[in-house]
C-alpha cells in the first residue's frame, strides 16, 4: 500500500525534478522526470482547489462539507 504524502512532500520532490531537470538529462530521463513532474503538479492543483472550496464554505458559513465546484458557483 502507498504512504498518503503530505502537499509540502510533493512540493519537495517537484522541486528535486525541476533541478534535475536543469541539469545535464539524457532525452529519455527527461522525459519520465517530466511526465512524474506533471503528474504531482496535477495532485498539487488538484489538493489546492480542495482547500479553496473548504475555504468558501467555511466563509460562507461556517460548515464544513464536501460540495461539488457547481455547488460553488463556479
Amino acid at each position: 500500500m502507498a504512504r498518503k504524502e503530505g502537499i509540502a512532500a510533493k512540493f519537495s520532490e517537484l522541486e528535486k525534478i525541476a533541478e534535475k531537470l536543469s541539469g545535464d538529462t539524457d532525452l529519455e530521463d527527461a522525459v519520465k522526470l517530466y511526465e512524474k513532474g506533471m503528474r504531482i503538479a496535477v495532485d498539487i492543483r488538484e489538493y489546492l482547489a480542495r482547500a479553496e472550496r473548504k475555504i468558501r464554505l467555511i466563509a460562507e458559513g461556517g460548515a464544513i462539507e464536501e460540495k461539488e465546484p457547481d455547488e460553488l458557483g463556479k
